[in-house]
């Protein structure tokens, strides 16, 4: 009784308070503390409309708030989130990038959403700024702000990786050596993590054309015996290094450190799904094609303990056993993907490739009528006719595709090739003089006709500059490289062929498409007096399954005995040897 006699008192006491008001004087609050409660309400009620779907509301809030308060990371976080889906205005999103260079982690965030809105200078100018921020002095008796710390934080080497990646897609190479030498005057490479060194890694080695090559040469080795050290000891996270990278590191001559990066992962939690992806990818990059698959499908199995199916383990199983032509894997996983509805484009391409391949033609036409998109498709069924040797529909289809795309150069390549098939030497002739016209535009082209003399055995000075070119931008290529190897061989300079040829070979590692390289390498071999090897390469080209390789024309060069062998392989397949198979995907992009 006592007690509900108190709460009926108080609640009384409240009502009086509440309609009489305290005194005056009793309590003020100040213009500051006045102006932070207005920001906190006008804050909570932007946090109202944003949850609540009123894009507008919010937005004229958040300009609002931002006008008072314009250094609170939490608000400028969701202002970038807010104009990635359109709902803040640009200029006044660029006007608040622009003002805080002293936070690496939102000019980073701002940087990725002004690139991603196609306003990539911005991006640039915000970058530079906020690195200029910790490298010159704010004055002339000031120092660089770098100095009150020797190494790089975290948030500020993910500014400097995302700025060289910018760098490089414009092949501002010069300009990074200059920012570089800058920086390392300024910081020092202690405590530079694992990914930063494999990004630098990356950004120098393709610099090394460039006016800093001697210093580009200095940092990878630094990079190189930073990361050596680093995977002695214990590692805490998983390294995830980039498949080019991993190239350059084997093209460096560093294949343990390859090995090592890439198996950590695997040391530190063998039963991770994350582990055995980058097994997958060491596996891969080393051409060992069951190893990966059986990397993968460990993958899929570790994902498959997860509360969620690994739908993207699945696919990349799928798609890899595509690539290495593994037809028991294909099929035994293809019911699956299917049901999951996995089989998109990009698949149904592959498996159509791998279809014509299997000679399975009434069904590749069936799974190329499911690809969406039209060029894709299109460009399947010309390969499908080129299959059933129907050149003439084929050649129809290529020039409707080259009408509506004049400078797609795969196209004109394959409506000059089908033409000659059908006989048609006027539109041969229209297309070849279109390529020879463009032919110091694009690489393709003049590995396409610096091939096609050497075949004919014509302009054979003119070929060997035209290949020059293209090695110039792709010298790791290695169907320009077999071109250059082939039109050396046709003027008889068989040592600088061989040089050619076997790098060729070194840098191909699709084992279907190496057939006419060890075709030519056999030819060259031959040449110089080396019989042996020869045979040794002749007798590997007819057991790729490479499909432009004529194989008839090989075993005319092996001896009966070799002959024999390799007919027998042959016949276990379900193809002829007279029926040509379709370019596979890297010879129609390379060849």
């Amino acid at each position: 009784m006592k007690k509900m006699i108190f709460i009926i008192c108080g609640f009384l006491c409240f009502c009086c308070m509440a309609e009489i008001g305290f005194p005056p004087g009793a309590y003020q609050i100040s213009d500051k503390g006045q102006a932070n409660a207005e920001i906190m309400r006008d804050t909570a009620m932007f946090y109202h409309y944003h949850f609540k779907g009123k894009k507008k509301e919010a937005a004229a809030l958040l300009e609002k708030v931002l006008e008072q308060k314009n250094n609170a990371p939490f608000l400028l976080y969701t202002c970038s989130s807010m104009y990635n889906d359109g709902s803040f205005p640009e200029e006044k999103f660029i006007a608040l990038a622009r003002k805080h260079p002293e936070n690496p982690q939102l000019c980073y965030i701002f940087a990725e959403s002004l690139n991603a809105k196609g306003k990539k200078e911005v991006a640039l100018e915000i970058l530079e700024k906020a690195l200029a921020y910790r490298l010159d002095p704010p004055s002339e008796q000031e120092e660089p702000r770098g100095k009150k710390e020797k190494w790089m934080s975290e948030d500020f080497q993910g500014l400097v990786r995302v700025y060289l990646v910018f760098l490089e897609r414009d092949g501002k190479y010069q300009k990074g050596g200059d920012f570089l030498q800058k920086l390392f005057k300024v910081y020092s490479h202690e405590k530079l993590n694992d990914v930063t060194l494999l990004g630098l890694y990356a950004f120098v080695n393709n610099g090394m054309g460039s006016v800093h090559k001697e210093f580009f040469r200095q940092e990878a080795g630094k990079c190189i015996s930073m990361l050596k050290k680093s995977m002695e000891g214990p590692n805490e996270f998983l390294t995830r290094i980039p498949l080019r990278t991993a190239y350059m590191f084997l093209n460096a001559g560093e294949k343990e450190l390859v090995d090592a990066l890439l198996t950590e992962p695997l040391v530190t939690n063998p039963v991770s799904a994350a582990s055995y992806e980058s097994l997958a990818m060491l596996f891969y990059i080393k051409g060992q094609g069951q190893n990966q698959l059986r990397a993968l499908s460990q993958e899929l199995f570790y994902g498959l303990l997860g509360k969620k199916f690994p739908m993207d383990s699945l696919k990349h199983l799928f798609s890899a056993a595509l690539d290495w032509k593994d037809k028991k894997t294909v099929f035994k996983n293809l019911g699956r993907v299917q049901r999951m509805g996995l089989m998109d484009d990009e698949l149904n391409y592959k498996f159509v490739l791998f279809l014509i391949e299997e000679n399975d033609l009434q069904r590749a036409k069936s799974y190329c009528s499911q690809i969406k998109n039209p060029v894709i498709r299109d460009t399947l069924t010309g390969g499908i006719l080129e299959r059933e040797k129907k050149y003439r529909e084929a050649m129809q289809i290529y020039m409707r595709l080259e009408r509506n795309d004049p400078k797609n150069v795969f196209l004109k390549m394959s409506i000059a090739e089908v033409a000659k098939k059908c006989g048609d030497r006027e539109i041969e002739d229209q297309f070849r003089k279109e390529m020879i016209l463009k032919i110091n535009q694009f690489p393709e082209f003049q590995n396409y006709i610096g091939y096609t003399w050497a075949e004919q055995g014509i302009n054979l000075d003119l070929a060997e500059k035209y290949l020059s070119m293209a090695l110039q931008k792709e010298p790791r290529n290695y169907a320009y490289l077999d071109s250059m190897a082939w039109i050396l061989y046709k003027k008889k300079n068989y040592s600088k062929a061989k040089e050619f040829i076997l790098f060729a070979l070194r840098h191909c590692k699709t084992v279907n498409v190496r057939g006419v390289l060890l075709d030519h390498a056999g030819d060259i071999f031959a040449a110089l007096g080396d019989r042996k090897q020869a045979l040794i390469c002749w007798q590997q080209a007819v057991q790729t399954g490479d499909p432009e390789l004529d194989i008839k024309q090989v075993l005319k060069k092996l001896p009966r005995p070799y002959e024999h062998e390799v007919r027998k392989v042959q016949n276990q397949g379900s193809k002829a040897d007279d029926q040509k198979t379709a370019p596979s995907e890297s010879q129609k992009s390379e060849h």
